[in-house]
Parts: structure tokens; C-alpha cells; sequence
């Protein structure tokens, strides 16, 4: 009703301005809960619709676990040689303060 008063007469419209804004801001909050209610509104009514959603998650989540177990068990199994002493001592001590740092003044 409003977009049509908005085209025939908006001087008439534009007269009640409080009336006006509230009614366009309203228009605009309540175009979006519609479009919101629109997927559980297909999801109640087409059961086709809501096997393919539940199929698509449900593959997707499978899909994330596993790249999350993979990258977990690499992680986990990775090795330190023993033939490589420096850069594991160099991994887990901590840095030696430099000779030219004075902190003792």
C-alpha cells in the first residue's frame, strides 16, 4: 500500500512524515522475515528439498571431520631424527641471552 501511495501521490505521503518512516522501515523489516520464513517454510512442505539439505550438510560435515582427522594424524606423526641433534636441541631450548646485552645497570 505504501509503494503504491508512493507513486500516485508522494506530496500527500510526505505530509505525514512520522507515519511515513515508521511504515517504510516496516516494509523493509517485515520483506526481510519473509524471505527468512521462506526455507523452513520449503523444508516443512517438500520432502525432497529436505533429504537434499540434509544430504548436502551432512556430506559436507563428513567431508570437514576428515580433512580435520587427516591433518591431525600428520601432525601427530611427525618425527625429530635423531641424527639431527642441532636443530632439534635448537627446537626446544630457549634462546641464550646475547653477550652484549646489559641488563644487570
Amino acid at each position: 500500500v505504501v509503494t503504491i501511495w508512493e507513486y500516485i501521490d508522494v506530496a500527500s505521503l510526505e505530509s505525514y512524515q512520522g507515519f511515513y518512516l515508521f511504515s517504510v522501515d516496516l516494509v523493509s523489516l517485515l520483506t526481510v522475515f519473509a524471505c527468512s520464513l521462506r526455507l523452513p517454510i520449503y523444508l516443512t512442505c517438500q520432502s525432497q528439498l529436505r533429504r537434499e539439505i540434509v544430504s548436502f550438510f551432512t556430506d559436507f560435515i563428513k567431508t570437514r571431520q576428515d580433512r580435520f582427522t587427516d591433518s591431525t594424524i600428520v601432525t601427530h606423526n611427525t618425527k625429530i631424527d635423531k641424527d639431527d641433534d642441532s636443530s632439534s636441541s635448537n627446537l626446544l631450548t630457549p634462546p641464550s641471552p646475547s653477550p652484549n646485552n646489559n641488563n644487570d645497570r
